[in-house]
C-alpha cells in the first residue's frame, strides 16, 4: 500500500532539498522515502546501541569475561596475518 502525504518545510529546507535530489538524480518521491529509511535506521541503530550501553551498565562482565577477554587479545595479536588485496 502507498500513502501520499503533505509535507510543509521552510524555502531554505526545501531549496537545499531539491539540490541534493538533482544532485542524486532521483524524482522527490523517491528521494523523501530515501531520506525518512536513512534517519528510521539512524535511529534504530542508535537505540540498539543505547540497549547494548544499558545492558553491560546494568549486568557488567564479571572477573571470568575478563580473563577470557584478555587471553583473546594475547593471543589473537599473535595471529595477526597480513591478508592479500582483493583482486580487481
Amino acid at each position: 500500500m502507498v500513502r501520499r502525504i503533505a509535507v510543509s518545510m521552510p524555502e531554505p529546507t526545501y531549496l537545499d532539498m531539491e539540490r541534493a535530489r538533482e544532485r542524486a538524480g532521483q524524482d522527490r518521491s523517491a528521494w523523501v522515502q530515501q531520506a525518512i529509511s536513512d534517519r528510521l535506521e539512524r535511529e534504530r541503530k542508535a537505540a540498539d546501541i543505547a540497549a547494548y550501553i544499558r545492558g553491560y551498565t546494568e549486568q557488567p562482565d564479571g572477573e571470568e569475561e575478563w580473563a577470557w577477554s584478555e587471553a583473546g587479545q594475547k593471543v589473537g595479536s599473535s595471529y595477526d596475518d597480513e591478508w592479500p588485496e582483493a583482486p580487481r
